[in-house]
């Protein structure tokens, strides 16, 4: 996990699929392999309140303490190193 931002402006903002225009209907798209904006790193935003209980379940040494947020709990470096398992499927055009 990681905190900040899933924003990537480098290039240009918005639907990485039409890039400088709105994503109308009748838009021009791209194909997915000329998206120079989709990240090849999946992420998955998700708020403190949904992160605390996953970083919670950790177990092993306290990390360091410029690991640590305002969430009210110790966090920790797991050396176990659970898995945690997300599937996600491409819709749409």
């Amino acid at each position: 996990m990681q905190r900040g931002s899933v924003l990537d402006m480098a290039l240009y903002p918005g639907d990485p699929l039409t890039p400088g225009v709105g994503a109308t209907r009748d838009a021009r798209r791209l194909a997915v392999a000329e998206a120079r904006t989709i990240l090849k790193i999946p992420v998955l935003p998700v708020s403190y309140a949904d992160a605390q209980p996953l970083l919670a379940a950790l177990e092993g040494p306290v990390a360091p303490n410029k690991w640590r947020g305002a969430l009210p709990i110790t966090i920790t470096s797991d050396r176990d190193r659970r898995r945690c398992t997300c599937r996600s499927a491409r819709t749409g055009a």
